[in-house]
């Protein structure tokens, strides 16, 4: 999908394997394959936060070699020129798009080393991703934004989020939040200088103490409308201190104000932190 270009490269193996040129060539393509073999038995085969395949880099000089074969079916056959032109015009606007406007939001929003079947989906696809997004300016043109009327930023939420659990200093706190947009305002997923962007936030209140002890972010990966919902699945690191705490859940306008201030009511659960048992 990222660079259907090398789909002429399977052609050019086809051939080299066909005539018998230099069997130096035709080994080539046994290494390419034990290459991608050797990669899809890692533990981490997506390649972690990554623009496209990224193991699949170390291909390239080899795929691209296997092009040359190809040239007298470009010269004999018009329609083949053709699906290789735009093939080729696709894959540089693919990797254009990781270079001047893919910076990791896609891997982050939903943590792909979480969720690595992402990397399957048409629906999310993050190559997809940058299209979606100038799409949905234009479809949200001159409605008020997060930015730019935070007065008129609400939420409501649906989560899983147990009222009350106990858990480790080592376990993570799991749970899905699924935010609707009860406001009037766009919510950003990006702006410039991050005012604005809204983005799920949480703190760590202990029992009895004030002032947070501790907070962090799930980003949204694409702008939402009025009476649109957003979904989220945080993975969340208890305080190492053990003890009880209240953990506060709900949207953040960065830079600007925590819903839950401005009087949007937020998720909470009184979460018991125990010491993990060494070893355990």
């Amino acid at each position: 999908m990222y660079s259907p270009l090398f789909l002429f490269s399977l052609v050019g193996v086809a051939l080299a394997w066909k005539k018998h040129g230099n069997p130096l060539v035709r080994y080539l393509s046994v290494s390419a394959l034990v290459t991608i073999l050797v990669y899809s038995k890692w533990a981490t085969w997506w390649g972690g936060h990554a623009y496209g395949p990224r193991y699949l880099a170390d291909l390239t000089p080899a795929l691209a070699l296997f092009l040359f074969p190809v040239k007298g079916l470009l010269a004999r056959s018009r329609v083949i020129g053709v699906v290789f032109v735009l093939a080729l015009a696709w894959s540089v606007t693919a990797h254009a798009i990781g270079v001047y406007w893919e910076r990791g939001h896609w891997n982050i929003c939903t943590d792909v080393d979480r969720f690595p079947g992402r990397v399957w989906s048409w629906s999310d696809s993050q190559i997809l991703a940058m299209p979606r997004s100038a799409l949905d300016r234009i479809r949200l043109r001159g409605l008020p934004t997060s930015r730019r009327a935070p007065g008129l930023v609400s939420a409501s939420y649906r989560s899983d989020l147990a009222p009350a659990l106990t858990v480790t200093d080592a376990r993570p706190v799991e749970f899905s939040v699924a935010a609707t947009n009860d406001g009037r305002a766009v919510w950003r997923a990006r702006t410039r200088g991050a005012k604005g962007a809204v983005r799920l936030g949480w703190r760590w209140f202990k029992q009895g103490e004030t002032g947070w002890q501790g907070e962090g972010r799930s980003l949204l990966c694409h702008d939402v409308a009025p009476h649109e919902s957003a979904s989220f699945r945080p993975s969340i690191r208890p305080p190492r201190e053990p003890g009880v705490y209240v953990l506060e859940v709900g949207l953040v306008n960065e830079r600007i104000a925590w819903l839950a201030d401005a009087g949007v009511p937020p998720v909470r659960s009184t979460v018991s932190v125990r010491a993990a048992r060494p070893g355990g």
